[in-house]
């Protein structure tokens, strides 16, 4: 059974550990991220971005008895875990599959996770233009017409990564 987690970004090592050595049987630990190359200070930086943020999903088989499931809230690095996962099966499931269709080879989700549409805002995380919000006004193939404030120009969708307002 799937169940979702919210875990100390820090002690994440800790948490496969003790996942494994205190409910014991195939634990798996799904984070769906970003990878983006930042300039900071002239340098350039890979950074990796967890889209759910400090949420993750995790599967036990165990998990579907309560006793290991209570076990859980007192696993080094979780500062809780959502309640209702059971009766959400299905949409954590579909959307595990969702992710995992949009990674690359080294596990990374593509620019193409997000669906475009015409006349949406959205905010650049990669790029000259980071951070900056625009208003798509074409989409091709693999260009982007997009207007930010009174600038109109043309984008490839995969060199920059975006996300929704």
């Amino acid at each position: 059974m799937w169940i979702v987690i919210k875990f100390d970004k820090k002690k994440i090592n800790l948490l496969e550990y003790d996942l494994n050595n205190k409910i014991g049987g195939n634990t798996k630990i799904y984070s769906p991220r970003f990878s983006l190359e930042k300039f900071i200070n002239f340098k350039k930086k890979n950074k990796q971005i967890h889209l759910l943020g400090d949420y993750c999903f995790t599967f036990n088989e165990k998990f579907s008895q309560t006793n290991h499931l209570n076990q859980v809230n007192y696993l080094r690095g979780v500062k809780c875990y959502l309640e209702g996962s059971k009766a959400s099966q299905n949409e954590i499931i579909s959307f595990i599959k969702y992710c995992k269709s949009h990674e690359n080879e080294k596990g990374f989700l593509n620019p193409d996770f997000y669906k475009l549409y015409l006349n949406k805002s959205y905010k650049f995380f990669s790029g000259p233009f980071s951070n900056q919000i625009f208003k798509i006004i074409s989409l091709q193939n693999k260009n982007l017409e997009i207007l930010i404030g009174n600038l109109r120009t043309r984008i490839k969708k995969e060199k920059f990564l975006v996300q929704p307002i």
